[in-house]
Formats: C-alpha cells, sequence, structure tokens
C-alpha cells in the first residue's frame, strides 16, 4: 500500500461518508502510521492546514502568511490562525522566531520527505534552548577554578562527569592527560547537542550558523588546551628538548606516542592535526625547532614566532598602512619602525644560529652552507608579514654568516671563562 492510500478511508471516518476529502499535493507523502494514528486525533481542518504547511515547507523554510496565502487562497490565513495552535500543540509542527524571521519545523517529517505518526527530529525550540544552556555553561565553568568545591557542584549536575572523574582516577598513568573539568564538561555538551540535535543542522541551516560558529570556537578551544598539554607534556614526546628549542620526531612517531594517542582517543582530534598545532604552538612560546634526519644531522630549522620586541615597538613595527594614512605615522614613527624591524631581523638569526652552533658543537652538521641560507630564507618570510608600505632589506647569508660567528665567539668566550671559574 502507497503512504497516500490510506488517507480517504481515515479522512471519511473522520469527516463522514460524504465530506469532501483533502487529499495532499503530490510533493506530500503521509506514511500509512501518521493517517491513522492523526485523522483519529485531528479535525478535516487541522489536516487541511498540515497538508498546506507541508506542501509550503517543500518550498521553503523561512515562513511566510502572505506566501501561505498566495500559494493556497484567501482562506488559507483564517484556517492558519484557527488551526495552527491545534498543530503546535499536538507538536507536529513549530513556527520559531528568530532574527526578525519565522521558520517552520515539522518534526515528524523524514528527510526524503515522508510523514510518520511519531516524532522524527527533534525539537528546534529545545535545540536552541540546549544550544543557550551550552554556551552558558560552558562560559562560566571556564571562569571558575578547578577546585573539589566546583567540581563537586558539576559533579551533582552532571553525574557522567563523576562517573568519567572516577574512572580517570582509578585507570590514570604517568602518560595520562591532566583531568580538567572544564575540557570534560565542555566535551560532555557538544557531544550532547550534536547527538541530539545535528540533524536540525542539515534542514534548518539558518537557524543554527550561529550555533555551529559557537561549537567550532568551544571545540578550537578544546583543541588548544590539548595542544598546551602536549606542550607541557614535550620531555616526554619529543626525542630532545632544550632551554628555547626541541628536536622535532617524526610525525608516526609522535602519532603513536602514548600520551598523544590519550589525548587524540579522549577529545576526538586526529593526532596528526595535534602534531601540526604542536609545533605551531612551541613557535609561538618562543621555541625553535630542529628537524633531523635518522642519524640525528640537523637537516632543517624553524624559527620562532616570537619577535624579541617591547610592545612599544611591536605596536610600531606591525602599525598597518591604512593607520599611517589616517595620520597614525610619523616620520619619526618610520624610523622607529625601521629600528624595530633590524631588531627583530637580528632576534631571529640569532635564535637560528644558537640552533645552528650546537648541532654543530655536537658534530651533527653535514651542510652549514645550506643551513645558514636556510635561516636567511626563514628570516625573510617572517620579515615579509610585516605591513609596511616601504621597502626593507632583505636579510642576506652574508648577514647570516656574519651573525654566526658573532654567536660562535660568544660560546667561545663564555666556554673559556667556565673554565677558569
Amino acid at each position: 500500500m502507497s503512504p497516500n492510500s490510506s488517507m480517504s478511508d481515515g479522512l471519511r471516518r473522520l469527516l463522514g461518508a460524504d465530506a469532501p476529502i483533502p487529499r495532499p499535493p503530490a510533493s506530500v507523502t503521509l506514511a500509512d502510521d501518521w493517517v491513522n494514528t492523526w485523522t483519529n486525533k485531528l479535525t478535516g481542518d487541522a489536516i487541511k492546514l498540515y497538508l498546506q504547511l507541508s506542501n509550503y515547507y517543500e518550498q521553503r523554510k523561512e515562513f511566510d502568511q502572505a506566501a501561505l496565502e498566495e500559494a493556497h487562497g484567501a482562506e488559507a490565513n483564517a484556517l492558519f490562525e484557527q488551526e495552527i495552535p491545534n498543530l503546535k500543540e499536538a507538536g507536529l509542527v513549530e513556527i520559531i522566531e528568530h532574527d526578525g524571521r519565522s521558520f517552520m519545523h515539522l518534526p515528524h517529517r523524514l528527510p526524503k520527505g515522508l510523514h510518520k505518526a511519531e516524532a522524527v527530529l527533534p525539537s528546534i525550540k529545545e535545540g536552541l534552548e540546549f544550544q543557550r544552556h551550552m554556551n552558558e555553561e560552558i562560559l562560566r565553568i571556564s571562569s571558575l577554578d578547578d577546585n573539589e568545591e566546583v567540581r563537586n557542584e558539576y559533579f551533582g549536575r552532571y553525574p557522567e562527569l563523576r562517573e568519567e572523574f572516577t574512572v580517570y582516577e582509578e585507570t590514570k598513568d604517568d602518560d595520562s592527560p591532566h583531568w580538567r573539568l572544564w575540557l570534560e564538561l565542555s566535551r560532555l555538551l557538544i557531544r550532547e547537542f550534536e547527538e541530539r540535535f545535528g540533524a536540525l543542522r542539515a534542514s534548518h541551516n539558518e537557524l543554527f550558523k550561529e550555533s555551529a560558529s559557537q561549537i567550532l570556537s568551544h571545540k578550537l578551544d578544546i583543541i588548544d588546551a590539548v595542544t598546551g598539554e602536549v606542550v607541557d607534556n614535550k620531555e616526554k614526546i619529543f626525542t630532545e628538548v632544550g632551554k628555547n628549542w626541541v628536536v622535532t620526531t617524526t610525525d608516526e612517531a609522535f602519532m603513536k606516542n602514548a600520551t598523544v594517542l590519550a589525548l587524540a582517543e579522549r577529545y576526538d582530534i586526529g593526532p596528526a592535526q595535534i602534531f601540526v598545532n604542536t609545533l605551531e604552538k612551541l613557535t609561538q612560546v618562543g621555541f625553535a625547532i630542529a628537524e633531523t634526519n635518522p642519524k640525528g644531522y640537523l637537516l632543517d630549522l624553524f624559527l620562532p614566532t616570537t619577535t624579541g620586541l617591547t610592545k612599544s615597538e611591536e605596536r610600531i613595527l606591525f602599525l598597518r598602512p591604512e593607520e599611517r594614512a589616517r595620520g597614525v605615522d610619523s616620520d619619526r614613527n618610520r624610523e622607529r619602525a625601521r629600528r624595530a624591524a633590524n631588531k627583530y631581523a637580528n632576534y631571529l638569526m640569532e635564535r637560528g644560529c644558537e640552533l645552528l652552533h650546537l648541532f654543530v658543537n655536537r658534530d651533527r652538521v653535514k651542510a652549514l652552507d645550506e643551513l645558514l641560507v636556510s635561516i636567511a630564507m626563514r628570516v625573510n618570510e617572517s620579515l615579509d608579514l610585516i605591513p609596511n608600505d616601504y621597502e626593507e632589506e632583505a636579510v642576506t647569508v652574508e648577514h647570516v654568516l656574519e651573525k654566526y660567528n658573532d654567536v660562535r665567539e660568544r660560546a667561545h668566550r663564555a666556554e673559556e671563562r667556565q673554565s677558569r671559574a
């Protein structure tokens, strides 16, 4: 039997044998269980309105009574005012006001258009309310200390968190990531939102644009926190770690590390993404990164993204051309910017040459000239990001070699002083 075939029998039972029977438009498909259930619960007028709204929904999700009247005649508005309260109460239709616009939702409609007796999609109102609650909770927890009193408060409201914390305490080892309340609550709420209301985002993207943006923001916060955890445990993950440098491992070895695997599994983040974010984070906090071959020889190096400048020097150096055009700039500021750029270039060269000299001292460099060229290239790449509107002198290999000799001489004098002490 086709989904619409029992429609006539059901409506005749409801309206009487001689009553006119509202037929569903060709674009609306009612399953037998819908007909058998709702023809016994709704009036004929309510069913007629539901069919009109269902037909309208196939064309557009944003709701406009004038468009409904245009499609179904002048009596459509009167029918709407009379019967929409009954359809809303039955849970068959939701009309949601959002940013001055109205949107319609049919919870009993499957994605391909078949209408079932039971709801197959969650309520949009509940989804928007959960979204509001989730954002408020994550914002609040991020401002609180992670202590026993706060944990007990949230354990009382979210028993799943207490269960997870208990399991963590019983099974943790040296490779286990730290248990952070705000991270766990964020993960719990985001997972629940996506499991319960994720299907709504496909059919009502306009309503959940803000939600998608907020969830992305929360996920990025989680990724940042996980990256910070890896950086805090860098000695367990990277083969060599110095005061302000690390020797990076291969991506394959990184992704097999027990700490990385535990974090990736717990927070549903790809190990490869953690690897890339970790290298970026290390440079952001001032680490230079050395890439070596399997025998430990230096192949390449990457400079930190810190500047070695004061805040006022950074402000002048990264003054945008449009700010200069508004009169913020001056000859004095331009000269200060040039000096800051020179200081920045020297800082980057020094950091690169310090790391290079360390490997030379350990007899782990086979192509010194190539690495000097690499440092010059990395420094110029960083200088190219400065938003100036005038030509900067490029850093050459000769500049880097001069800086390398300075670093080597200082290191030699420091060794002599230490030997005499």
